[in-house]
């Protein structure tokens, strides 16, 4: 025992095997992919794929095989956090989209990307979540590069042998007869990529741009073996000039955005007539200022998406719904959002006899929304094919609001000894929301801390723990909830007097409730929400060419937002082993609060993560992490609706609360990702990327009709409870294997590169294959997107 003791005592004490210096501390809380990766992955340009197959710690909850969801509003799930919580940054400018909290307000071309970057909340780094560093383009000498390929989809299917491995999925019998032979796929893709550097004295100018033409195909639930295809292009371009002025370095980034698509939300399994044509146009500029004494950042975003119903009063079944997507009466209109953001850092040092070094910092947010928003004239809602309710619409609406926050504080870190030091974020943000009328405006004062500990900094074996207490941004999806001036809607029983089943004006019944607009009103009690967390890291360095992290971390949210009923609208009645909640009279008013539930959303994350590299020559990585994510969310399941950070009028019915406090749709509970490439032979490069991806957490949903009303509920709880012991089932595993050959061919004066990346090589087609309303008559699927092949090639002089 005493010779073990010793022996990992002068492991953890020992210095960096030669030559390998000590990374930053700030590596053990971030995740980077280098450009020569992002080049030799397949898929490695595409965000998408950084989120699903590369980053160790992420779930992206949209399916995404070689660039498919580029198209897509990316929700991605991190550190257990909302996905309206998550931030993007180019270059650290802070570019999240206000029109769509959680998403990138801007996406710079992809050929001037030289670095992903992915951090971790801490006091180790004064950002989180996603940057797109761009850095010095990688044309050395050149001053041109082109990059063009093209998509060959639906390269087959399942391959032999394979259905061992899909168990407990649908049998062969089962899968000819029962599962739809339409998968979602690529049907047309073709990508090209300029960045040019202009020859200047006087200035280092940057310009790129990228063109992404897609066609894909989607299911269509509304009849078996049948899809539907939806258009969609995305262009990007950008300049970017740097140039020194004195003591300072000037940067100028303007980025401009077009994003179109037929069918918004399609990518969620939704009815095509319930998607919405897209067409979103967002321009940001940005002025940074740098010197060893002070970094200034200036910016402006603005956003503009309008939005069109596919179809007009549309109706909806609720029967055979998987439970996203309930009342699919997106907001709808031209809306618009210009933010503006300045942010200023102070840096500091002393030596005291010992290192004091960090800055002080504020930063500014100005959000200002408006809506030109337009209503159906109403939606019927159907149940068991029969006319159930309709929802009358109050007509169409203009509103502006605004959302912003002050934040102040201080990051800091003191070396106390030479293996011990200590790491300090300190904050104060106060934050508003202004409405005109002004009854629902709202000011939070919000601080917080997060305070880590760093022991054997410069050694081979290093150890960091944190503790924080951090505060909520509060972002625009508030907003669009308290905006009185949007479309109010009323619900009533539908009285369906010649049975046609189709709804005429006049065949309302008595009103059941309100929704929308002016029926939501703000608690005075209202709280803003933080999270408490406990971070703790082991980093060894086994070679100089290796690096092992474990890590763990447990995250518990207070104060989220939440929906109540303003008064008690109904009566409690058991019903088997069930106390049923049953209205005696129409919700007119909603309450916009906290969580009250004693048992409280949190997350806990254990990750190992093995990788090294030859710089320019191989890398390999290996991850694994296991988590959980739990807490009561908005009824239904998927993205869209378990989520802690939603805030959506179901929140209020007790009857939802029925086996609520289960896993968000986030918890992938095992998720295993690898990665590696190296040279065959001089020029000749093979990647591949290996994926192991738990289903989403599901729960059936059990139906009462009492009165007139239909009363739902979750069967179980979704996935399982804290013990692991099995509620509800998850909808399928996602594995991927995917590779690239790449080949690099100089010339004189001209450098080409062809690459041919196969995605999803082997092909598993694991299906969604849950019964859901329908007696087993057919099944709620959503397949993998099938094996495609991208060719490519690169050219720069």
């Amino acid at each position: 025992m005493i010779h073990f003791l010793l022996a990992t005592i002068l492991f953890l004490t020992s210095p960096f095997p030669s030559p390998r210096e000590a990374s930053p501390l700030s590596s053990l809380t971030t995740f980077s992919l280098s450009r020569f990766q992002m080049e030799m992955i397949p898929g490695g340009f595409y965000f998408p794929t950084f989120f699903e197959n590369l980053a160790p710690a992420t779930t992206f909850l949209i399916e995404e095989s070689n660039g498919f969801a580029l198209l897509d509003p990316p929700r991605v799930y991190f550190e257990g956090d909302s996905i309206t919580q998550f931030s993007w940054s180019v270059n650290q400018f802070p570019t999240s989209s206000s029109l769509n909290p959680g998403t990138p307000g801007v996406i710079p071309p992809l050929g001037l990307v030289s670095q992903l970057q992915l951090a971790r909340n801490s006091p180790l780094s004064s950002w989180s979540g996603m940057n797109f560093c761009l850095g010095t383009p990688p044309l050395s000498s050149s001053s041109l590069a082109l990059h063009v390929s093209h998509v060959w989809p639906n390269m087959g299917g399942m391959i032999p042998g394979a259905t061992f491995m899909l168990q407990p999925h649908a049998t062969t019998e089962e899968r000819d007869n029962l599962l739809s032979s339409i998968r979602r796929q690529f049907t047309h893709n073709t990508l090209v990529d300029l960045v040019g550097r202009p020859a200047l004295s006087f200035l280092e100018l940057t310009l790129g741009a990228t063109y992404f033409r897609a066609e894909r195909q989607f299911n269509d639930f509304n009849h078996f073996h049948q899809f539907f295809k939806e258009p969609g292009e995305l262009t990007l371009f950008l300049v970017q000039a740097k140039k020194k002025i004195s003591a300072f370095d000037c940067e100028f980034l303007t980025i401009i955005n077009h994003i179109s698509r037929e069918n918004l939300t399609a990518e969620l399994g939704r009815l095509p007539q319930e998607t919405l044509s897209s067409h979103r146009n967002s321009i940001f500029s940005g002025l940074n200022f740098s010197s060893s004494w002070l970094r200034a950042r200036l910016s402006f975003l603005r956003e503009k998406n309008n939005l069109n119903p596919q179809t007009i009063n549309l109706a909806k079944e609720l029967m055979d719904n998987d439970g996203e997507g309930f009342f699919p009466f997106e907001k709808w209109g031209e809306f618009q959002a210009k933010t503006w953001r300045f942010d200023l850092t102070l840096p500091f040092s002393f030596n005291l006899g010992s290192s004091l070094k960090g800055q002080f910092y504020i930063s500014l947010k100005q959000t200002n929304l408006t809506g030109k928003e337009a209503s159906h004239q109403f939606n019927p809602l159907l149940f068991n094919n029969k006319p159930y309710q309709v929802i009358i619409w109050q007509g169409d609406k203009d509103w502006q609001n605004s959302n912003g926050y002050f934040r102040s504080g201080l990051q800091a870190n003191y070396s106390w000894h030479r293996d011990i030091s200590f790491y300090l974020k300190l904050f104060f943000q106060p934050s508003w929301l202004h409405f005109a009328p002004a009854e629902n405006n709202l000011h939070f004062w919000q601080s917080g801390f997060d305070f880590g500990l760093a022991f054997f900094e410069k050694r081979r074996n290093r150890i960091f723990v944190a503790y924080g207490l951090i505060p909520w941004e509060i972002r625009e999806n508030v907003n669009y909830f308290l905006e009185n001036n949007r479309p109010l809607g009323q619900i009533y029983y539908w009285s369906d007097h010649n049975q046609d089943k189709n709804f005429q004006v006049g065949e309302e019944g008595p009103l059941y409730r309100l929704t929308r607009g002016a029926s939501h009103l703000v608690s005075s009690q209202l709280k803003a929400p933080f999270n408490h967390r406990l971070l703790a890291i082991f980093q060894s360095s086994l070679s100089a060419a290796f690096t092992l992290q474990l890590q763990g971390s447990i995250k518990e949210t207070k104060n989220n937002f939440w929906v109540h009923y303003k008064e008690n609208y109904g009566h409690f009645s058991p019903l088997g082993d069930k106390s049923l909640f049953i209205l005696d009279k129409p919700v007119t008013q909603f309450i916009f609060s906290n969580y009250s539930f004693g048992e409280k959303p949190f997350y806990a994350e254990l990750l190992l993560h093995l990788w090294g590299q030859k710089e320019k020559n191989w890398f390999f990585s290996f991850s694994f992490m296991a988590h959980l994510g739990m807490g009561y969310t908005a009824f239904g399941n998927g993205p869209t609706a378990n989520d802690i950070g939603i805030i959506d009028e179901s929140q209020a019915s007790p009857n939802t609360w029925i086996n609520g406090y289960g896993r968000v749709d986030g918890d992938r509970a095992f998720v295993g990702k690898m990665f590696f490439g190296f040279y065959l032979r001089p020029r000749l490069f093979l990647s591949a990327t290996l994926k192991y991806r738990d289903g989403n957490p599901f729960a059936f949903i059990d139906s009462y009709l009492l009165n007139q009303e239909v009363i739902l509920t979750l069967q179980t709880i979704q996935a399982e409870n804290k013990k692991g012991v099995k509620g509800g089932p998850r909808e399928d595993y996602l594995s991927d294997v995917s590779l690239q050959l790449s080949y690099s061919w100089p010339l004189t004066e001209l450098q080409l590169e062809f690459y041919a990346s196969l995605h999803n090589l082997l092909d598993f087609g694991s299906e969604l294959s849950e019964y859901v309303f329908s007696g087993g008559q057919r099944y709620a699927l959503e397949l993998q997107i099938p094996r495609s092949l991208r060719l490519g090639i690169k050219a720069s002089w």
